[in-house]
């Protein structure tokens, strides 16, 4: 984070709920947590001027979370997303095939109806690829290309759905699932401070 620092940002870091510090009896990758994200932008935005700046970085869950969340708050002035999932039913489908051999139903569907039945949440609207269609603010989208949790493949599917404004594909070779900053972290921090300067947030 040192690199918001030099660039003049101050940073907010907090727990996701059912994570660290944070309460709460389950996760839901997005579904009630962008709206936790929105009165964490409300509290931010109380505390400077009117018209700072503020965005969002997320890392695989957190991504996902800044992504759906960015969506429904204009406020919202960039998104650097480092390997989100496009679709959460698509990645779940893809670990039970790779992890455990297992089609995508009928089992998908019965973890769909538990989600609901548990936390309120439905599977097939935690959907960053169709949060992303409704983000005109810029987006920076990173990947490892040796991820092998989240495929790299997703990320090229949620660039294909911001159909309005800024965007920048960043994939980092030889990374795993999120260690493309400690990956190639001169690099990283590189790509992320010309992508704040040429959309002028820097």
């Amino acid at each position: 984070m040192k690199m918001f620092i030099d660039l003049g940002f101050n940073i907010f870091i907090y727990d996701n709920r059912f994570h660290g510090r944070s309460g709460g009896a389950n996760s839901t990758l997005g579904f009630h947590e962008k709206y936790d994200l929105q009165m964490i932008t409300d509290w931010v935005e109380s505390k400077f001027e009117e018209g700072c700046i503020i965005g969002t970085h997320g890392e695989s869950m957190g991504a996902a979370i800044s992504l759906q969340h960015a969506a429904i708050d204009p406020r919202i002035r960039f998104v650097i997303e480092d390997c989100s999932f496009n679709r959460l039913d698509t990645l779940l489908a893809h670990r039970l095939k790779e992890d455990y051999h297992i089609p995508r139903y009928p089992l998908l569907p019965m973890v769909a109806l538990i989600c609901k039945i548990l936390s309120g949440m439905v599977l097939k609207e935690v959907s960053p690829e169709e949060a992303v269609k409704r983000i005109s603010s810029p987006i920076l989208f990173i990947h490892g290309e040796k991820d092998d949790f989240i495929p790299v493949e997703m990320i090229e599917k949620l660039a294909a759905n911001k159909i309005e404004g800024p965007k920048k594909v960043f994939r980092v070779a030889n990374a795993g699932h999120a260690e493309s900053f400690w990956t190639d972290p001169k690099e990283y921090v590189s790509v992320v401070r010309d992508f704040l300067k040429v959309n002028n947030l820097s």
